[in-house]
């Protein structure tokens, strides 16, 4: 949304909108829209909006077998319930990516503390992140100046490392968009007799790319909280076109209740919905709509504006302190289960499990 601005200074950031002849020109938020010089417009905590160097992730997406650069990855930002926080960056030849994210500033035109994780996609590669593996946070505090203006995170986790699929015969990909008032960090799920055979998340401008599609008549849906979608099929390929379009009724919702015991410091936690075709059973992992989540709970619970569909409930997946009951299995990074032991020694109150590891060695991913 647009809106007019006003010249302020602030350590750190540069004046409003415009140049010194125009005070007054039109601003758009997170955009260099108004601004001069490469910067962007930003919120102020405290203040009016001004004019700032913008805030990047920058890394490189790679093969983790061979560490070479994987082109024409897309790369997005998502917030902590898994909205889009950024627009989707496509990586170069070599892998590289630079990832603005608009972000609020405090006083002294420092951006705030936020973390964001990332979700990468790339054509014959496993979606990053996909169960077991998880995306860790970056807090955008954390962004230094560089000789460009930009204010840059670029460290160790701004690299994404992908796993290589199984040839499986020929996949495609299908393109589409997002057609309605807030389209960003939707969840689309492309499925073949009813299992997600692909997964997305659309980004801040509603857009996103399903990849690895087997070819086949593919129902592709879109499950974004308060909003019901009506599904589009498509037939694997080089498909564009998709659009998706949302419509208000139709909605439902979801009640349960969690037991915590023994919970020392962890007294409540949260409840997550995912789309049942996504569910790996064996990792007890899914993908989760953003939104479709209640906390704080400690007994019972409910979750409004669910769109139709089948949902597994999970629990105590976020720094709550809590677990659910501990598992026998170990598993490697595509959800197959490589250990078992069903006689591990039962432990009660706050002991420590300890358990000598007998299985396959285990390599880093």
């Amino acid at each position: 949304m647009a809106a007019l601005c006003a010249v302020m200074a602030l350590a750190g950031g540069s004046a409003g909108c415009g140049d010194d002849d125009d005070t007054t020109m039109a601003c758009i938020a997170g955009t260099v829209t108004g601004c001069v010089d490469g910067l962007v417009y930003e919120p102020v905590v405290g203040a009016e909006p001004a004019c700032f160097p913008p805030v990047q992730l920058r890394g490189r997406v790679l093969d983790l077998a061979t560490e070479a650069g994987v082109g024409a990855a897309t790369v997005v930002a998502l917030d902590v319930n898994g909205g889009a926080r950024s627009t989707v960056a496509i990586t170069a030849a070599d892998g590289a990516y630079t990832l603005p994210i608009s972000i609020a500033r405090d006083a002294s035109g420092d951006p705030v503390s936020e973390s964001v994780t990332r979700r990468v996609a790339a054509s014959g590669y496993q979606v990053f992140p996909t169960a077991p593996r998880t995306a860790l946070p970056i807090d955008l505090a954390g962004a230094a100046p560089l000789a460009g203006g930009a204010r840059v995170v670029m460290d160790a986790l701004t690299d994404v490392g992908l796993l290589a699929l199984s040839s499986g015969g020929p996949r495609g990909i299908v393109r589409g968009e997002v057609d309605f008032a807030e389209p960003g960090g939707v969840l689309v799920i492309a499925t073949q007799g009813g299992a997600a055979v692909s997964s997305a998340v659309s980004d801040t401008g509603g857009d996103f790319a399903l990849f690895n599609v087997p070819a086949g008549e593919t129902l592709v849906s879109g499950y974004p909280v308060g909003v019901r979608v009506d599904p589009v099929t498509a037939t694997a390929g080089e498909v564009g076109g998709v659009v998706l379009v949302g419509h208000g009724d139709g909605l439902g919702s979801v009640s349960g209740s969690v037991n915590v015991v023994n919970g020392g410091m962890g007294t409540t936690t949260s409840v997550i919905l995912v789309v049942e075709s996504t569910f790996v059973p064996t990792a007890a992992r899914g993908e989760a709509p953003a939104g479709l989540r209640a906390a704080p709970v400690s007994g019972a619970f409910s979750i409004a504006d669910v769109p139709p569909g089948r949902y597994v409930a999970l629990a105590a997946f976020e720094n709550d302190f809590l677990v659910r009951d501990p598992d026998t299995r170990v598993f490697d990074a595509f959800g197959t289960m490589v250990h078992e032991d069903t006689a591990v020694p039962r432990v009660t109150g706050g002991d420590d499990v300890v358990y000598t590891w007998t299985g396959a060695t285990l390599e880093a991913a």
